[in-house]
């Protein structure tokens, strides 16, 4: 399969769902259409995960085939699919180079994966990861590597607001990066963390260069912020999407329609569909409740 760079497409079954990935540069209305491009296909889509970081998208959706409920095998199908998704993720770039890309890894814990993906887009490069910019001066982490030469290893110090999944953000990001961790020191005090990491490369050296220090600090911003970032964009979209998936007539026509029938149950059918909110989980937060504002189809 190929498709152009910075807009990856890999997919595979899991039970009673296929897995799809996509990896590209975040826009304004691609969830609305990559769902659109699902639904004319015939495929539910039974669960997503959707992080945002730098300008970038990063997805895993799990869909299923709409008449039987199941993965779907169909390689035909698929890749029709695939290159309909490749076409939305493109948008209006024009760019002839094509890369081989690989399929999904399979049962990859899905925030791991997610991370992964992020980290293969580099999305820790480019965009001011480190500017004053993108973090409040409260939460911008405090990243450090330096060296213990009496026990040989090398010590990665953060310190930032305690987030959910903090550690196991460091630690995967760091696994990733092919460093061992041998020990960590985790404290914890009113809205702040501080965790030290003791660790040294997959073959038994420390960090020494530089660069190689500073690509760490990186990396380790970009995993904190992917997580914590401001999701009120992301939001937005995603409540555009939801409401797309209502049709057109308002629910004042719902009780127009259903105006023969008796009061208790029309009573009883209005209060179940205004009263229904929603929330969507967006880099791994709840954002708030909301309602859409018009009718099932």
């Amino acid at each position: 399969m190929k498709n152009c760079p910075g807009k990856r497409i890999g997919r595979h079954s899991v039970g009673n769902h296929t897995a799809i990935e996509l990896v590209g540069r975040d826009r304004p209305g691609l969830l609305l259409e990559i769902s659109a491009v699902l639904a004319d296909l015939q495929f539910n889509v039974a669960a997503a995960e959707v992080w945002t970081h730098n300008r970038r998208i990063a997805c895993v959706l799990y869909v299923n085939d709409s008449s039987t409920d199941h993965a779907v095998h169909d390689m035909n199908r698929l890749s029709i699919m695939e290159e309909q998704l490749k076409h939305i993720l493109r948008g209006c770039e024009e760019d002839d180079k094509v890369a081989s890309t690989s399929f999904s890894m399979g049962f990859t814990h899905i925030d791991r994966r997610l991370h992964q993906m992020m980290f293969a887009e580099r999305d820790y490069e480019g965009g001011g990861v480190t500017s004053e910019v993108d973090y409040a001066s409260s939460f911008k982490p405090k990243i450090t590597v330096d060296c213990c030469e009496e026990k040989g290893y090398s010590i990665v110090s953060v310190r930032c607001k305690d987030l959910a999944k903090l550690m196991f953000d460091i630690v995967y990001t760091l696994t990733d990066m092919q460093y061992v961790v041998f020990q960590a020191n985790i404290w914890s005090n009113g809205p702040y963390a501080s965790q030290e990491y003791f660790i040294r490369y997959i073959d038994g050296c420390t960090l020494d260069a530089e660069g190689e220090k500073e690509r760490v600090v990186k990396c380790l911003e970009a995993a904190i912020h992917r997580r914590a970032s401001e999701t009120d964009d992301i939001h937005t979209e995603a409540v555009r999407y939801f409401t797309s998936l209502f049709g057109a007539a308002s629910t004042h026509s719902l009780d127009t329609v259903l105006s023969s029938v008796e009061p208790v149950w029309v009573d009883l059918i209005m209060s179940c569909v205004t009263s229904v909110t929603y929330q969507i989980r967006i880099n791994g937060s709840l954002t708030e409740a909301f309602t859409l504002h018009r009718s099932l189809r």
